[in-house]
């Protein structure tokens, strides 16, 4: 089934990519690679640090970090409809990088209540791992469900004659008015012999 409202496309897609995101740094904080999840990180901005591991943090968390997804997949639906679906996959690394810059990185360090940051650099860098990566997922999930008809590139394109087919036309044109005139001199012609009979009669 292809989806053909691009708000609901995005939405999914933000959805979806999200899961992938979260896995991502599951497996990061396994490993102790990463301190922090996503999850944690959304709700630190609302919240107070000691608030955050709270069951109701967690719920805020969850809510917030969902949110900033469905965001960003009905943006990327938007963007990648208008745009085309060629290079769907460097469009979703750009995206990906664009909002974990702005987002996490400009926004998320306005404001006097700090719990988000600073972060580790093994944080940071799952960060901008898992945000490129719900970038690429948000995009492929756009191109695979979503109508061929809502694409920018799957509609017909104007294009612009050029000087063959103009000459062409042209000459088209000359052909049918020359030929409209000889339909008017063809009544004249044929009508020009009687007359001259009718006013000279042949002589006995």
């Amino acid at each position: 089934m292809k989806i053909k409202d691009r708000f609901t496309l995005g939405l999914l897609s933000g959805i979806a990519a999200n899961i992938g995101k979260n896995l991502v740094s599951r497996y990061a904080e396994s490993r102790g690679f990463s301190q922090k999840s996503f999850v944690d990180t959304a709700a630190g901005f609302f919240l107070k640090k000691r608030d955050i591991k709270t069951t109701v943090g967690r719920i805020v968390g969850i809510l917030s970090d969902f949110s900033t997804a469905i965001t960003i997949g009905v943006v990327n639906a938007y963007l990648l409809t208008h745009t085309g679906k060629d290079r769907w996959f460097l469009k979703g690394m750009g995206t990906g990088s664009i909002f974990w810059v702005a987002m996490y990185g400009f926004l998320g360090s306005i404001g006097k209540n700090q719990p988000v940051y600073p972060v580790s650099p093994g944080t940071a860098l799952t960060s901008f791992l898992g945000h490129t990566l719900f970038g690429i997922l948000s995009n492929f999930i756009i191109v695979k469900f979503g109508d061929q008809r809502i694409f920018q590139d799957s509609k017909p394109k104007r294009t612009k004659p050029n000087n063959n087919s103009i000459k062409a036309l042209n000459k088209r044109k000359k052909k049918n008015n020359d030929a409209k005139k000889f339909k008017k001199v063809i009544p004249l012609v044929c009508f020009f012999p009687s007359s001259v009979q009718f006013a000279f009669p042949p002589i006995q």
